[in-house]
């Protein structure tokens, strides 16, 4: 996240886990499709980036859902590698059938 402290929560339930990316991530692209954009909120670019990566190969490696506040609705989706870097893969979500 961009300030020091921030939290990312892992929710598990039997072999299914849902990763909370908090404030990781502020664009559904840019930052997956190279992890070193920062924003201006960042307190320290270079932990936020170290971070980011980190976090993505994590989630990249177990195939877990993530959801996220700054990520077009239901915010709901998985992280992929892409070359060096990743790509978001928003789930498919409806209100009916």
């Amino acid at each position: 996240g961009h300030t020091a402290g921030h939290a990312c929560y892992e929710i598990r339930s039997g072999g299914e886990s849902l990763v909370h990316l908090s404030d990781m991530v502020h664009h559904h692209q840019l930052m997956f499709e190279d992890v070193g954009w920062t924003i201006a909120l960042d307190h320290d670019h270079e932990v936020a980036i170290a971070s980011r990566r980190r976090l993505f190969r994590r989630i990249a490696a177990s195939r877990a859902r993530a959801f996220a506040f700054h990520i077009p609705w239901p915010g709901l989706g998985t992280v992929v590698p892409k070359g060096e870097h990743y790509a978001w893969v928003p789930e498919r979500w409806s209100w009916g059938s």
